[in-house]
């Protein structure tokens, strides 16, 4: 009989005034509630990195955002720190993309997001109640590193100013570029960020600039990476006279010994703009203008064909040689000549 009375006991506390026993516990439950959630704190439309990783030899080509949208839940206690880890960009969701299957050089993947994605700040309880969007897409690319010749984005010379030589080499001309082996395989070349150069007379500008992060093919944009930076030369000095001489000859410049007959194909005038200073320009008479292709160096290598091969005119100003205050351009730039074998009787001894 003495084992029985502790269920005797039992019984009697759990029917004895039930209904006061069943408020009771219920208000326990309201003020423990209470309790628990008055201390705590709700951040709303958090925006915090998005990181993706690539496979060793892969890049991030393409993806939605660099951020997503969370709520978050903390104890008030840890206001400050998770409010740190927002400021400093520590709180994060960090994807790693696994390389895919297949001899494939892109590959785009739809990514769901879990709670192992987010690096929360250690010891502070954030609880994350919602984030979106809940999944995105991205898109990676084997890497490839290729050498592309640097393009030197000059804008235009203030207004009264001209280049006296926007041809120059910048330094160095040919770079490495890493980027996505589909894109810089069709790739040809890197723009350098805009250059400006300011009004200055006779004034050459020697200066640095990087390179932009993405290479253009076929009208779109791709990023890429390259951390070089570019040396320039340019020589800016104010506009001058200008005059022009219409029906300027054209001559052939070769050797005495040229073994075959070159001649001019179609036009043999040009049109000669001289650019300089009042004085020197006024001085010039058309008869001081020499125009000519000149086939002394490499370009008296050329064969005889059929179709003529297209030749920079160039210029000399007799009365002004060894000044460089003169300018010249010519229209048209390039004449045809055409090569072709000498009769027997005609070889020069």
């Amino acid at each position: 009989m003495a084992a029985k009375r502790p269920l005797i006991w039992i019984k009697t506390f759990l029917t004895t005034n039930a209904t006061t026993k069943a408020m009771a516990l219920v208000m326990a439950v309201l003020v423990w509630s209470y309790a628990y959630f008055s201390d705590l704190s709700f951040k709303e439309g958090v925006r915090i990195p998005l990181i993706i990783t690539a496979p060793e030899g892969w890049l991030v080509t393409a993806k939605p955002e660099d951020y997503i949208i969370v709520s978050l839940s903390f104890p008030t206690g840890s206001r400050d720190l998770v409010q740190q880890a927002i400021d400093r960009g520590t709180l994060v969701v960090r994807r790693h993309i696994d390389e895919p299957a297949g001899d494939v050089d892109e590959s785009t993947i739809t990514v769901e997001i879990d709670a192992e994605d987010f690096d929360l700040p250690q010891g502070a309880n954030v609880t994350v109640r919602d984030y979106s969007p809940p999944q995105f897409t991205v898109t990676i690319a084997r890497g490839d590193a290729q050498r592309l010749r640097v393009k030197s984005m000059i804008e235009d010379p203030p207004q009264g100013y001209r280049y006296r030589a926007k041809s120059y080499s910048p330094w160095p001309n040919k770079v490495l570029v890493k980027g996505p082996k589909t894109v810089l395989s069709e790739a040809t070349e890197i723009e350098t960020l805009p250059i400006t150069v300011p009004p200055r007379d006779n004034f050459t500008l020697k200066g640095e600039v990087p390179l932009q992060q993405y290479v253009v093919v076929d009208g779109e944009s791709h990023a890429v990476e390259c951390n070089e930076i570019i040396t320039f030369w340019i020589d800016i000095s104010r506009v001058g006279e200008l005059r022009e001489f219409e029906g300027v000859p054209v001559f052939v410049l070769r050797p005495l010994d040229y073994p075959y007959v070159a001649e001019l194909e179609g036009s043999q005038v040009v049109t000669v703009v001289v650019e300089g200073p009042e004085t020197l320009v006024d001085a010039i008479e058309q008869q001081h203008i020499r125009a000519f292709v000149d086939l002394m160096g490499e370009s008296g290598l050329l064969e005889p064909t059929e179709t003529a091969y297209p030749q920079t005119v160039q210029t000399i100003i007799q009365e002004a040689l060894g000044t460089s205050d003169l300018h010249t351009s010519v229209d048209p730039p390039f004449v045809g000549v055409t090569i072709s074998k000498r009769e027997e009787a005609e070889v020069p001894r």
